[in-house]
């Protein structure tokens, strides 16, 4: 959603796909192309056996011209899938821990690399937490389908939870829209209108600042 607020293109990589069964893998990459309409999502694995392949279907996607950027956790692979789509090792990786089977934060810095076929690729450092600061932007893009059924709820106001004439609600029942999916929209609704609270008594007190100075100056002028 934030990808999309920010007027980027969002796509999803399943990497370390070797680590997993097919079944578990065309599972996940089913579930996640269902979270929006349109959404690319890609399978990737770090066999020394499937680099070639790696290369081959991320590499095909990749337009000349755009620029495409790495996000996610530290550790789940973005240097190596920068390796693979270059040929050849120009980022630093680890070997994953024993313990947990897990990659290890590396990468501390972005980098930009032009690739083969025209296109640029950034590597970033991994992201420990990713919060919602935008006024929302994105949000009705990512969940078209809810919008799309929000038009035909009864009330313009519905909060789509026990509303009569709720076309939300009723989509679910039917089976037509995932319970799952509108949690996930309630989550996101929230956190955005939490962050849009703050936001505003933020800049309020910030205004009262701003006006209680203005007042002490304007004092100080006038007993002179």
């Amino acid at each position: 959603m934030a990808i999309c607020a920010g007027g980027a293109e969002p796509a999803v990589i399943l990497s370390k796909g070797d680590l997993v069964s097919r079944e578990a893998l065309l599972q996940a990459q089913s579930d996640i192309s269902t979270l929006m309409q349109g959404l690319e999502v890609f399978c990737s694995s770090h066999a020394a056996t499937s680099v070639e392949h790696t290369r081959g279907l991320l590499g095909s996607a990749l337009k000349m011209g755009k620029t495409y950027a790495l996000v996610g956790a530290s550790g789940v692979g973005k240097s190596t899938l920068v390796n693979a789509l270059l040929g050849e090792q120009v980022q630093e990786t680890g070997a994953v821990r024993e313990g947990d089977k897990k990659g290890r934060h590396v990468t501390t810095f972005r980098e930009l690399f032009p690739l083969a076929n025209g296109s640029l690729l950034m590597d970033t450092p991994g992201v420990r937490e990713f919060g919602l600061w935008s006024h929302g932007e994105g949000l009705s893009e990512v969940f078209s389908d809810i919008v799309e059924l929000e038009r035909e709820c009864r009330f313009a106001d519905c909060q789509h939870d026990r509303e009569p004439g709720c076309a939300v609600t009723g989509a679910v029942e039917q089976g037509a829209l995932s319970e799952r999916r509108l949690e996930h929209w309630r989550c996101l609704s929230r956190e955005i209108d939490e962050n849009r609270e703050r936001r505003d008594n933020r800049e309020a007190r910030r205004a009262r600042s701003t006006f209680r100075r203005k007042v002490q100056r304007d004092k100080r002028f006038r007993s002179r």
